[in-house]
């Protein structure tokens, strides 16, 4: 009985324990039913697509495309967040991807890293895009 007791203790502290050092994510990762914004974008098979978000954000692949030989997100030379895509080998059609591009407002200030009681409110953007790729 004791040991159910310091079990059930034990497991209740981790769990406390555990929730009080994650970060509070709002709107991060709440996926809204529409996307915020559409792109419908033309590309020829083999072309490369790139897409610019922002320097001040985190873009990240939502839904990733179907027909990619290239499809994922990235870092440029000057700090900007992009998406680049470009199909497979002589693909022709149409390709979705979804992208989640979400914006700490306070990334600007300075904060010490590690457990922080502070909630953080992320503002995010989904983004649809609608790629058709022809000859």
């Amino acid at each position: 009985m004791k040991k159910a007791i310091v079990y059930s203790a034990s497991l209740f502290a981790l769990l406390v324990l555990i929730q009080s050092c994650t970060k509070d994510m709002q709107g991060y990762t709440k996926t809204p039913s529409q996307p915020d914004q559409y792109l419908n974008v033309n590309i020829s098979s083999g072309q490369n697509y790139t897409f610019t978000a922002g320097t001040t954000g985190n873009l990240s692949v939502m839904t990733q495309a179907a027909h990619y030989q290239v499809s994922q997100t990235g870092v440029s030379e000057d700090g900007t967040a992009v998406y680049n895509y470009s199909s497979t080998p002589g693909y022709m059609g149409e390709d979705n991807v979804i992208l989640l591009y979400a914006v700490d407002p306070s990334a600007s200030e300075n904060h010490s890293e590690g457990c922080s009681q502070s909630s953080q409110n992320y503002q995010s953007t989904t983004i649809a895009i609608k790629i058709n790729v022809t000859k």
